[in-house]
């Protein structure tokens, strides 16, 4: 039985292979350690586990292209260990040139939690904003904001409602007919959040380093969360599609097809956008097709020679690549652009094919639904979809971008469980007095031995020790420190009492200089919130 997970209840999630496998999500793997310039610390031990579509933002860092890291935290009690994590991403990731988009979901905690408005800012800058800018974040390229006060994620919210169900919504997140509609509303309203920064009246503008100019367009947008929230991305990449006038697929090299292509698909309207669309991408491949998916010709037990010695013999200057895939052991034409706009040279070719004996069927669209077909080998994601953005644009559409995301490992809570904020004792707090905080420490829950001598003969477990996910998430830096104190640990040499001791004192240590630099931060507060007043959004 899978665990119970969702974005408002997380309960017993310790095999993070299965949730990678019953949603869906992309490990974090080596292949994809590899691709990223001086990785975070969370990805170099694999506490961040998973990813959807963490390409596009692979191909940023290394390329030093712009993308946004955003991130929200719902105001309901004293910021922790376990929000520092996203904290900790979030300034990594600006620090690597990406622009930083908090935001404060006061409307999910008015609703989840019963807070009042004035609580919910309160705790939204006193715990959340004040630590984030202590750890780090710099007001030139970061806007913050509270979901209340933000018109365009409120109007976007609205729209977003309009492309999705209770069906849908009941399916993803376990929705019943008691489910309160302003629950609901609270998951379009975390997809407006994501992908707002994408709206723009007058098109895309060029980004560069210049705040001013976000919410001028598509960016790609990397969203760090913990495995309970992946309903949040999954509904957001569906609707971010969804609202788009085309989608862009990759159609891997299969028995079907012996090679890989992109397939951009318009999802309604008038015939006008998708051959606007067509004309620019031939300016940059000419191996291109403008196919109707509902338009086409199966030619059956027929030679590939044999099939392109027939359509040369219709003076049709036949490549593979455009119109051609195997389908139950036939061959599926499809009108390629190059014919008139109408099915009537499909229809010669098919007489002429049932005429040299071939099994032939005919299939003529009633209505007429496009998608254009070029070779992965010929064009790049990042040139199609500046194309496609363009004509988008120019139709009145979105052109968004599907957020990508990582995923987290849970922090044990030192009592054991998930740390929580209702848990106090599972938990320490960024304001807790540091003292306080070192003494949890020491009654910590750890992966020690029933006594001292056991622990030294066969050596202590390090995997399900809360002290030395202490180190790992938070207190050491340098790889070649933590691997020593996990040898010690696994070879006997050091025992609880000491590991605590030494932990506590990092994180006395480290509470001690947040708190100094939080009381810097409160008189920062105004630059960041100001900036965000600025945008065009």
């Amino acid at each position: 039985m899978l665990q119970s997970i969702d974005p408002w209840n997380v309960t017993g999630v310790t095999d993070y292979n299965k949730l990678i496998e019953y949603f869906g999500i992309s490990p974090f793997d080596e292949e994809v350690l590899n691709e990223i310039p001086n990785p975070h610390r969370l990805m170099r031990r694999g506490v961040i586990f998973g990813h959807r579509d963490f390409k596009q933002i692979s191909y940023s860092l290394k390329h030093k292209k712009p993308f946004v890291v955003l991130d929200g935290f719902m105001p309901t009690g004293k910021a922790h260990l376990g929000h520092k994590m996203v904290m900790d991403q979030i300034v990594w990731y600006q620090s690597t040139g990406a622009i930083a988009i908090v935001g404060i979901a006061d409307r999910e905690a008015y609703e989840a939690r019963g807070l009042s408005w004035k609580e919910c800012r309160r705790i939204g800058i006193d715990e959340y904003l004040t630590s984030l800018i202590a750890l780090g974040l710099k007001p030139e390229k970061t806007c913050l904001y509270f979901q209340s006060e933000c018109q365009p994620v409120k109007d976007l919210a609205f729209e977003l409602g309009t492309k999705v169900n209770f069906s849908e919504l009941s399916a993803i997140y376990g929705f019943e007919n008691s489910t309160r509609l302003a629950h609901m509303m609270s998951t379009v309203t975390q997809s407006a959040d994501i992908l707002h920064f994408q709206l723009s009246e007058d098109g895309p503008l060029k980004l560069d380093s210049d705040l001013e100019l976000i919410g001028g367009g598509p960016i790609p947008v990397v969203v760090p969360v913990g495995a309970d929230q992946d309903p949040h991305i999954r509904l957001t990449r569906d609707l971010a599609s969804r609202m788009n006038l085309f989608s862009i697929d990759l159609i891997p090299q299969n028995e079907k097809s012996s090679f890989s292509y992109w397939r951009i698909s318009q999802k309604q309207g008038s015939t006008e956008p998708i051959e606007d669309l067509f004309k620019e991408i031939k300016k940059i491949s000419k191996k291109i097709a403008l196919e109707s998916s509902n338009d086409f010709i199966i030619v059956k037990n027929i030679s590939p020679e044999k099939l392109i010695q027939v359509m040369q013999s219709n003076h049709i200057d036949f490549d593979f690549s455009k119109a051609c895939v195997c389908e139950e052991g036939g061959w599926k034409i499809m009108r390629p652009y190059l014919f008139p706009n109408n099915s009537s040279v499909l229809a010669g070719l098919a007489e002429d094919f049932i005429q040299k004996g071939y099994s032939v069927s005919l299939n003529i669209a009633q209505e007429f639904k496009e998608h254009i077909t070029v070779p992965e080998s010929n064009i790049s994601k990042e040139e199609l979809s500046k194309v496609v953005q363009e004509i988008e644009f120019k139709y009145g559409g979105y052109a968004f971008i599907q957020p990508s995301s990582t995923y987290h490992k849970f922090m044990s809570g030192l009592t054991g469980g998930k740390m929580s904020s209702s848990i106090p004792g599972s938990n320490i707090a960024l304001t807790e007095n540091p003292e306080e905080a070192k003494k949890k420490v020491m009654k910590a829950k750890t992966g020690g031995r029933e006594t001292a001598e056991e622990q030294r003969r066969i050596g202590g477990d390090p995997c399900n020790c809360s002290v030395y996910e202490l180190y790992v998430f938070h207190l050491i830096e340098n790889d070649c420190e933590l691997e020593e104190i996990k040898t010690k640990c696994v070879n006997g040499q050091m025992l609880c009492g000491e590991c605590k001791k030494i932990a506590g004192e990092k994180l006395e240590s480290f509470l001690k200089d947040h708190q100094e630099k939080r009381e810097l931060a409160k008189g920062k507060l105004n630059e960041f919130l100001m900036n965000y007043k600025k945008q065009k959004v």
